[in-house]
């Protein structure tokens, strides 16, 4: 894998972000399977002609403090792709439909 430490990289909202998997120690199951979901977005031509399809999506879960906003911010960066920062707990919503069309929202 590169890494891209000498590149600025920004989110969505333009701060400026440097984080690489080189920042993050331990979790390597999870790094390593991110590392491949990142080549599969940077080579796509290589994984189309072997079959393989893009996975829909990654969900990281775990207590506080283990690392997970941390790993995205760092895949985001690797990826070169804009990370989307949302909390679970602002899809909650007492009328069922409002979570869900939330969701649509933050992705439009």
């Amino acid at each position: 894998m590169h890494s891209y430490k000498g590149k600025e990289k920004k989110d969505l909202d333009g701060s400026q972000t440097e984080k690489t998997f080189d920042d993050i120690g331990g979790c390597h199951q999870a790094k390593d399977a991110i590392r491949e979901i990142i080549d599969y977005i940077k080579n796509p031509e290589i994984y189309l002609k072997a079959g393989v399809r893009m996975p829909k999506g990654i969900l990281l879960y775990g207590p506080p403090g283990t690392g997970k906003t941390l790993i995205a911010k760092a895949a985001a960066a690797e990826a070169n792709i804009p990370m989307i920062y949302s909390s679970g707990s602002e899809f909650v919503e007492v009328f069922v439909g409002l979570g869900a069309k939330r969701i649509r929202e933050l992705f439009r």
